[in-house]
């Protein structure tokens, strides 16, 4: 995701909403705001999983299963959805990850 400057997205020091385009709200009054405004989208979500399996057969009797995986293959951070409390000194900032780092487990199986 590109900065407004061109270059790459940091959340560490770019903000993702302008607070200066919000006004300052009177309290107890209702606005004509929506609550969940539609053109104010987050990150995409992409995560890469991968699965393999494959079955080995020793004997008439026994068998083997091996299965290996893969969560988040290519460890890609998602930024979560930028902080939209107007009160709050992060407004419009990016604070958390919203997926997990790669996870790998293998199994073996023996079947009997």
């Amino acid at each position: 995701v590109n900065s407004p400057s061109g270059s790459r997205f940091d959340p560490a020091k770019d903000l993702y909403l302008n607070n200066s385009v919000f006004p300052a709200q009177v309290n107890y009054l209702l606005g004509n705001e929506t609550r969940y405004n539609p053109k104010a989208r987050g990150f995409g979500n992409v995560n890469e999983n991968l699965s393999l399996a494959k079955s080995f057969r020793l004997t008439e009797r026994f068998r083997i299963d091996f299965r290996a995986e893969a969560f988040n293959l290519f460890n890609r951070a998602v930024f979560s959805n930028p902080n939209t409390n107007l009160d709050g000194n992060s407004f419009g900032r990016v604070t958390g990850q919203a997926n997990a780092a790669r996870q790998m487990q293998g199994a073996l199986k023996l079947y009997w």
